[in-house]
């Protein structure tokens, strides 16, 4: 299982304990970093089948988005 670390998380005896009595920024969310359990940290977060998929298909989506659009912008003149 990945937790997130962090900056507002310290370990106290290996257990994260999280400081949640300020309000957490929008960059207090960007400088989270996956960590293990254990507290070593992950170089990826990794993807569930399902989260790829969804990738997959909303990326394919965009690329044919754009190529319709520059069809369209090519047929026109």
């Amino acid at each position: 299982m990945i937790t997130t670390q962090n900056p507002d998380s310290r370990k106290v005896k290996n257990k994260l304990v999280y400081h949640l009595d300020k309000a957490r920024t929008v960059q207090r969310y960007i400088d989270e970093a996956p960590v293990w359990r254990d507290g070593t940290p992950t170089p990826h977060v990794p993807m569930t089948q399902m989260q790829w998929r969804i990738w997959l298909l909303a990326s394919a989506g965009k690329f044919f988005e754009g190529m319709v659009v520059f069809m369209t912008g090519v047929a026109l003149p």
